[in-house]
């Protein structure tokens, strides 16, 4: 009887292998296949008209912000100088 369960795990030990190298073939097939459409929808998103799109978007936005930010800049700077002489009265603000 020892004999016939040696025969049988050695039969099954066989039968594991056969099914574990399919499925390692089968999911190396899979990946493979995964692997070329992934890098196929990575190229046509490169030479997509949308991403150009969204670039120059991105630009112009950029260069607005920029701009709104200088003159904000510039607009401070005014508030802080001080006034021309010629605007200021003499003795206005002295107390009487």
């Amino acid at each position: 009887m020892g004999e016939k369960m040696d025969i049988n795990h050695s039969a099954c030990r066989i039968i594991a292998y056969k099914d574990t190298g399919w499925l390692k073939n089968f999911w190396e097939a899979k990946i493979g296949k995964h692997s070329v459409l992934r890098r196929n929808e990575d190229n046509r998103a490169k030479q997509s008209a949308l991403e150009k799109l969204r670039r120059e978007w991105n630009e112009r936005l950029e260069g607005r912000r920029r701009t709104m930010l200088q003159c904000i800049q510039e607009e401070r700077k005014k508030q802080k100088s001080p006034l021309p002489a010629e605007n200021i009265q003499p003795g206005a603000n002295m107390a009487a």
